[in-house]
């Protein structure tokens, strides 16, 4: 949820209903929380435990707009060495914490020892698509020390990465990498991350209120921020129980939010209403289901081939989850760097294909074919979204299997939460909820058989200038908020 809470809200993904410019007077903003259950708020410390939105409270050394450009943040520039494999970033001048003490590249430093010596739940991101020198010594079974790690302080101002080999895309992983208040945590330990009165903040915003019961926060501007992208708004609520669709619409119309999530039954209700009513966005997250190659009766090649030419992802996209997802054909979404067209129109839904597959693989018609359990994420947010109206349609015939497939996804880290399996056998029809985000993003999903990307989700910012940073370009519906009177 980073994107939109870099701009002054919760931004999570994809359709919204959101109030007309005249917001931009306003200087305070209600919206939809999220997570309910974490613990601290700090994100090099959990980023599946976390509690609040500390990505709107901390300085990324870099960041990505609506248009995915990637923009200098904590960084001012940066530059790669000759080899490839030595990063060198220049902060900003003049950083400081919301306590006034200066942030300094000892601090994003830090950020990352301690994180990989505490057994840090991200620690694959740092390792596999960050690279860092060192990385699996200090997190594996050598248990090698957070100082060995490819990371260092030139001074001040100048922040130096080895890589294990050369990554191009290394500043764009850098947008997770946050700096911890080190002269905080010397004090008080982690435990700082647990009070607002121990919080500081490096970001546009700063935690003024923190209700302990359900995690509703209150932002207020840091007056110290200097750094790009300041926040537009002088408060920012997010209310988590106003999260589920059931109640963030009504809330919306009462005018008590300035925006709010949709799930696939509203959606339809108000574009037929009011088409200018809602705001889209998309996320990069695909959803395929994962076969277990090493068992029965998915050892086979063309067991897989037929589940991959069984789905109709066209209609399950247009009907279950009632447009608020594209078809999948691919592991990467259209528009998504790398993306290839031709790979794209492999993926066809063809049952002639899948039956002959199925007959060459030992079960014509389908006879003798083993039951199988399908597992997937129930867990809340995207996965919530796509399984909960998917699973419905599912119904096993058995709960004992040779072999298992697995409904699985890839989200964004800063909007995903850590999985959680469960049965397809206890899937219920709960709608789809559907929430908004900044980025222009495309969405869909693949993988073995590949169904769904993306859902949609819909919301109401108050206003989109109500944002410190760029929102992009990406389609957008608004509905004109009741007034609160």
């Amino acid at each position: 949820m980073n994107a939109l809470l870099k701009m002054a809200g919760a931004a999570l993904l994809v359709a919204g209903i959101s109030a007309p410019a005249v917001a931009l007077a306003q200087s305070t903003v209600t919206a939809p929380g999220g997570n309910t259950s974490g613990t601290y708020m700090d994100y090099m410390k959990t980023v599946y435990d976390r509690a609040g939105a500390p990505e709107i409270t901390a300085l990324p050394l870099t960041e990505f707009d609506g248009d995915f450009k990637l923009n200098p943040m904590g960084a001012a520039s940066w530059t790669q060495s000759a080899d490839g494999l030595t990063w060198t970033f220049k902060l900003q001048p003049n950083l400081v914490w919301s306590d006034g003490e200066p942030l300094t590249a000892e601090d994003y430093v830090f950020a990352l020892q301690r994180a990989a010596g505490q057994g840090y739940d991200f620690n694959w991101y740092w390792d596999f698509a960050g690279g860092i020198k060192g990385w699996g010594d200090v997190t594996g079974d050598k248990k090698a020390d957070p100082s060995t790690l490819g990371i260092k302080a030139i001074d001040a101002t100048t922040l130096e990465v080895t890589t294990n080999a050369p990554k191009s895309y290394f500043p764009g992983v850098a947008s997770l990498w946050y700096p911890v208040p080190k002269h905080v945590v010397d004090k008080l330990g982690d435990d700082y991350a647990l009070n607002v009165d121990t919080l500081v903040a490096s970001g546009p915003f700063m935690v003024k209120t923190w209700e302990k019961s359900n995690n509703n926060m209150t932002y207020v501007k840091n007056p110290k921020f200097n750094g790009p992208w300041p926040a537009q708004i002088d408060e920012l609520i997010l209310d988590n129980t106003m999260g589920p669709p059931e109640v963030g619409f009504p809330a919306f119309m009462a005018g008590e939010a300035d925006w709010t999530n949709l799930n696939t039954g509203q959606v339809p209700v108000i574009s037929a209403q009011n088409p200018d009513a809602i705001r889209k966005n998309a996320v990069f997250a695909v959803y395929y289901l994962a076969f277990d190659v090493t068992k029965p009766p998915f050892d086979n090649v063309d067991v897989r081939k037929a589940f991959q030419a069984a789905i109709n992802r066209d209609e399950l996209t247009s009907t279950v989850l009632k447009d608020t997802a594209v078809p999948a054909k691919s592991i990467l979404a259209p528009s998504y760097p790398g993306y290839q067209q031709s790979i794209a129109d492999q993926a066809k839904f063809d049952p002639e294909a899948a039956k002959a597959a199925l007959a060459k693989a030992g079960y014509p018609d389908g006879k003798g074919f083993p039951p199988i359990e399908i597992w997937y994420r129930e867990q809340g947010g995207y996965n919530a979204a796509i399984a909960s109206p998917s699973c419905s349609t599912c119904r096993p015939s058995s709960r004992r299997s040779s072999g298992s497939t697995w409904a699985s996804s890839r989200c964004h880290p800063r909007t995903g939460r850590r999985p959680s399996r469960t049965r397809a056998t206890t899937c219920s029809s709960r709608p789809m909820s559907t929430t908004i985000s900044t980025r222009r993003t495309s969405t869909t999903c693949s993988r073995a058989a590949a169904v769904t990307t993306m859902p949609t989700r819909t919301t109401t910012p108050r206003s989109t200038p109500a944002m410190p940073g760029p929102t992009g370009t990406s389609g957008s519906w608004t509905m004109p908020r009741p007034s609160r009177s």
